[in-house]
């Protein structure tokens, strides 16, 4: 009796093997089709934030074929983009602390207005950089974050700022105050001005080193702003 009930749970459990052997097979197979496609996925994936964001981009996820080079790659690439927005975020803070810091000498209503305009202007077109360094972040992770409307916006608030910018010199001129308020306060319209180029024309920021600008200028080898590529996009 006892050797008839072996038997019987041997079989039995011969069988349930039987059965568990194709299934965890089809698992195990199920599970590498499932991390193929995820790989296969964050390829493409990487590959279209390359072609969508810059060629160095492109260029470095050929340059490394290890999928996880790739992943670290778009990270750094996702922290670089974040500086640069909270950079010009920082900057716009510093400006207006000296502002209200060194008030106190812009004795007249008149050099207090040509000195406060431009610097508005400045830091409108900083922040507008600061926010499309944020939108270029969000796309690491969503490609197509505020992809539909940024180019859109972006076109209106270039010609606002040549509007405003040609405002800024009327303002300067006549609030005109003393030699060294105009100074000032035409130094911070050309600087607002070289943001302006920098961001709606052409890449001025490469490095640290102003020499290396003047070599990119020498030889004509300045690059078409992120913006400016953006706002093509709608055309």
């Amino acid at each position: 009796m006892i050797s008839n009930i072996n038997n019987y749970t041997y079989k039995k459990l011969r069988i349930i093997q039987s059965y568990q052997q194709p299934i965890f097979k089809a698992s195990t197979n199920f599970i590498k089709f499932k991390a193929g496609f995820y790989l296969l996925r964050k390829s493409l994936v990487c590959l279209y934030r390359a072609l969508s964001l810059n060629s160095i981009y492109y260029i470095s996820m050929y340059k490394y074929e290890d999928m996880a080079e790739c992943i670290n790659l778009e990270k750094r690439m996702k922290q670089k983009l974040i500086n640069l927005a909270v950079g010009e975020l920082v900057a716009v803070t510093v400006f207006w602390m000296n502002f209200f810091i060194f008030k106190k000498l812009l004795i007249t209503a008149k050099s207090l207005i040509s000195v406060s305009f431009p610097l508005f202007i400045l830091s409108f077109i900083l922040i507008q950089g600061a926010v499309f360094w944020y939108i270029l972040a969000k796309r690491m992770s969503k490609p197509r974050f505020a992809l539909k409307y940024t180019g859109k916006i972006y076109s209106k608030l270039k010609v606002l700022d040549v509007i405003l910018l040609f405002v800024g010199v009327l303002v300067i001129i006549l609030n005109y105050s003393g030699f060294l308020t105009m100074l000032i306060a035409f130094a911070i319209w050309t600087f607002a001005v070289i943001e302006w180029v920098n961001y709606y024309k052409l890449q001025l920021s490469y490095s640290l080193n102003p020499f290396v600008l003047l070599k990119y200028i020498m030889q004509r080898k300045l690059r078409k702003s992120k913006i400016a590529k953006e706002i093509d996009k709608i055309y």
